[in-house]
């Protein structure tokens, strides 16, 4: 990200609201493969159905970790068929409700802004009376709320769970694409009661939690209701391909566990929010915080170094492309004060802020990275 922080910009859409991380697809990768072992739903019809050739014991040990991005996004959807038609007892048409969903879909990229666009989510809903879940919206002030009122099926908590925080998650993405931005929730309401895991509830919509509550509900600022619909019919097409378990499709620039932790870092500090600790960051990818230690050492790296290179890139764009007080950009970065943001950047820099900004910049370039 280039912008200025702390001024109103439009993003660009190549560069925000990005699809699904590789982590977070291949983490409800495993919530679904978990979910269809302990249904005792055979695998073997799923895996010929996407023409995965690995053995089923490889992929219930690896979660298809060694797939490919379109693969991957295959068995997560085939999972959840085969978990729905398993929570229903009897055939349930999963692909005729895609294309359902897909013709509404399809609609929305003529609107000209979110609120119109889930007003039109909400006519076509009221059209499909067979339709398994009632969404519509309400209004409270600064902030809005989406609800989805869906029809408990089955009697095991734990797939009701799993079905319908998928069902939110791909409503939060679905709304934060068509702006191109990410939208960041408030809190969610879920119907179910407490899962063995609620953390996964809020790894997946990256927020508060509460369970039994009446309906499923995700409550957003209320000014994102004014964005600009960005996206164009190509674009839908490309979308729904996938949709809801959207993938980078370029394997190669799906980039590593540290740059999505610079990444988050970077959302954090345009939200005037606390850079979040190793447990929280853990927690955002579904790992334990010894899991997730493992996997930065596994690229070299630890969660320290990530925040100490982040802190000293995004300080010198601050300091070169913004009029920010090195006292506010020492906050925003997390130190605790001026003076320790200065001590960190003469390690980095081998000079001080204000001497950087005052033109030392190139003289200092080959000294500034670790």
């Amino acid at each position: 990200m280039t912008e200025k922080l702390g001024r109103a910009h439009k993003p660009h859409p190549t560069h925000v609201s990005k699809q699904t991380s590789r982590y977070e697809l291949n983490f409800i990768a495993r919530l679904l493969l978990d979910r269809i072992t302990q249904c005792g739903i055979s695998l073997t019809p799923i895996l010929n159905k996407i023409k995965i050739y690995d053995t089923q014991q490889h992929i219930l040990e690896t979660g298809g970790d060694d797939l490919s991005g379109e693969k991957i996004s295959l068995l997560c959807r085939e999972c959840q068929h085969a978990l729905v038609n398993h929570m229903y007892g009897r055939y349930f048409d999963f692909d005729a409700r895609m294309e359902e969903c897909k013709f509404a879909c399809y609609t929305l990229t003529g609107c000209a802004n979110l609120g119109e666009a889930i007003e039109r989510i909400e006519i076509f809903n009221h059209m499909l009376k067979g339709s398994t879940i009632d969404v519509h919206n309400t209004i409270n002030g600064e902030q809005f709320s989406l609800i989805a009122t869906s029809i408990a099926v089955g009697d095991d908590p734990e797939n009701i769970f799993l079905n319908n925080i998928i069902a939110l998650r791909s409503w939060q993405k679905l709304l934060s694409w068509l702006i191109g931005e990410n939208i960041p929730a408030i809190r969610t309401s879920m119907s179910c009661p407490a899962p063995a895991a609620p953390y996964i509830a809020t790894a997946l919509l990256h927020c508060d939690v509460e369970f039994g509550q009446r309906d499923d509900v995700i409550d957003f600022p209320a000014s994102y209701l004014r964005r600009t619909i960005i996206r164009n019919y190509a674009d839908m097409a490309e979308f729904l391909a996938h949709f809801p378990f959207n993938y980078d499709s370029d394997d190669n620039q799906l980039g590593t566990l540290a740059e999505h932790i610079k990444n988050i870092y970077s959302t954090a500090l345009t939200m005037h929010e606390p850079l979040p600790d190793v447990w929280k960051l853990a927690q955002n990818f579904g790992l334990s915080p010894s899991t997730f230690k493992r996997r930065l050492a596994e690229e070299g790296i630890s969660a320290g170094a990530i925040k100490d290179e982040w802190r000293r890139d995004r300080a010198i764009q601050e300091l070169l492309s913004s009029s920010r007080t090195i006292d506010d950009i020492a906050e925003g970065l997390g130190f605790s004060c001026g003076k320790t943001f200065r001590r960190a950047f003469f390690r980095w820099t081998q000079t001080s802020p204000t001497r950087y900004r005052a033109g030392e910049a190139g003289a200092v370039e080959s000294s500034a990275t670790l």
